[in-house]
């Protein structure tokens, strides 16, 4: 049996003091929220019709679109920016007026974007840069890791988090599962490991797949290898490897289009798939669970009453609760017996994995 877990933000937030993107936002402290920028930016949100409440990847897509637009004023490479900043206009439409005020206006808010935007990357750090304890993963993932890991002869895991929650759930639960991390002096990422072409070599050893980076993943330019190992912000964030927002669009860049071929070839080959905590926004992660076999089993662990699936699954079994060791009886029944209810035995099963890992972690 091939298994895959997709884990979103709720799944860690279970784990720790992790922010979904919404409590990120909830979260900003004063000298962010009381900025003139972010409150229009937020008037904007309401005016365009972005979905409430609004999460903080969408202030940073704005953001980003604000920068974008402002490039082509830096400079005279760009013709607007060429007859703005050397006041050219006035020949052309007989103004007497000054338009370098507005390439000037236009400087000032670009700087003010990114200064706002650096701030709330180094947040991003903050937060999710922590590891988590190990107690808090042997009430959450190791018991579910280690259901998987008896009734699965491949398992893959893919998240949309940054953080560094399930390197180390699976460090402790000892899987076989390759995360592309080769050590050196500076360790880096193969990401040759997610350009396998999976239709010649369909087994082997499931990876971890960050769809949207890692906090601990940096490089020096877009070309250069991918180094591991340090999750501070570094100030520049062209620096590190993370994608965001990444609701936006299907990512060309790599790794991340590297990553995202991957979630669609596994998921084809997929026996059962796990999505815990993962909020369904993002439109082209979407897509590719809807490509899932008509003969797998989809479980979906989450405990908002508000989730919508946006496809129909004949296997689908759903667990509106949060998080935790039930999650790994839920799963384990679903695998075994194709069923929603779970007998005590299940649970007893489960617990014993709970109490043996954390007899191993007092050790």
């Amino acid at each position: 049996m091939r298994g895959l877990i997709l884990a979103g933000a709720g799944a860690s937030r279970a784990v720790g003091d992790y922010p979904t993107t919404v409590e990120f936002y909830e979260r900003l402290p004063d000298d962010i929220r009381k900025r003139p920028l972010f409150e229009q930016l937020l008037a904007f949100a309401d005016v365009n019709h972005h979905p409430k409440p609004l999460d903080i990847e969408h202030v940073l897509w704005i953001l980003a679109e604000m920068r974008a637009a402002g490039k082509p004023f830096d400079g005279d490479a760009h013709p607007l920016s060429f007859l703005l900043r050397g006041n050219r206009f006035t020949p052309i439409l007989g103004s007497q007026s000054d338009p370098s005020i507005a390439l000037q206006l236009m400087g000032r808010l670009c700087r003010e974007a990114e200064g706002l935007e650096r701030k709330l990357q180094e947040l991003v750090y903050r937060h999710y840069g922590k590891l988590p304890s190990h107690d808090a993963l042997a009430g959450t993932w190791l018991p579910i890791l280690s259901a998987l890991k008896e009734s699965c002869e491949q398992l893959d895991i893919f998240t949309t988090n940054y953080d560094l929650v399930l390197e180390e759930a699976i460090e402790l639960s000892k899987l076989s599962i390759h995360h592309g991390r080769l050590r050196g002096t500076l360790g880096t990422l193969d990401v040759s490991a997610w350009q396998t072409d999976l239709s010649i070599q369909p087994k082997h050893v499931g990876r971890l797949t960050k769809l949207h980076g890692s906090v601990d993943w940096w490089r020096n330019g877009s070309n250069d290898p991918i180094y591991h190992g340090n999750p501070n912000f570094s100030g520049d964030h062209g620096r590190h490897v993370i994608l965001y927002p990444g609701f936006k669009g299907v990512p060309t860049q790599e790794p991340f289009a590297s990553f995202h071929r991957y979630l669609f070839e596994t998921v084809k080959l997929a026996d059962i798939i796990v999505v815990i905590g993962f909020a369904f926004r993002d439109e082209f992660i979407n897509s590719a669970l809807a490509s899932l076999r008509s003969d797998a089993v989809l479980v979906v662990v989450d405990p908002s009453d508000k989730l919508q699936i946006p496809f129909e699954h004949k296997d689908l079994f759903r667990e509106q609760k949060r998080f935790d060791v039930k999650t790994a009886n839920f799963v384990f029944g679903a695998i075994h017996r194709g069923r929603t209810s779970v007998r005590k035995t299940d649970a007893e099963h489960a617990q014993g994995h709970v109490n043996a890992l954390r007899d191993g972690l007092a050790c």
